[in-house]
């Protein structure tokens, strides 16, 4: 049982920097966030908040979803379902990160 709250302690922390992330992505409105590290974000959008926005929920619902995956491990006893479970979480949730913020950049930017 130790190592369950262990696994929520430390995949907890983990959410809950993702989700701040996104709270603060959400709330800003005065220029565009950048999502690759290092990037610099684009200068031509349209609607910086609508962008911003998109990429704040991205955030949000990505530690989430981590978060929920953790949890797996107090439902069911089987470590390679909650290692699918993780696995599916954060490389599932990481690629459709991806596809959001293109999508986001094809929506925003000016034509």
């Amino acid at each position: 049982m130790k190592d369950y709250i262990l696994n929520l302690v430390i995949f907890g922390l983990t959410s809950f920097i993702m989700i701040i992330i996104g709270y603060f992505q959400y709330r800003k409105k005065d220029r565009p966030v950048g999502f690759w590290s290092g990037e610099i974000p684009p200068d031509d959008i349209e609607d910086v908040t609508g962008y911003n926005r998109v990429h704040g929920r991205m955030w949000i619902f990505y530690g989430i979803a981590i978060f929920a995956s953790s949890l797996i491990g107090l439902v069911n006893d089987s470590p390679l379902i909650l290692t699918g479970a993780v696995f599916l979480a954060v490389f599932g949730g990481l690629i459709a990160m991806i596809i959001v913020h293109y999508r986001a950049l094809a929506k925003y930017r000016k034509k």
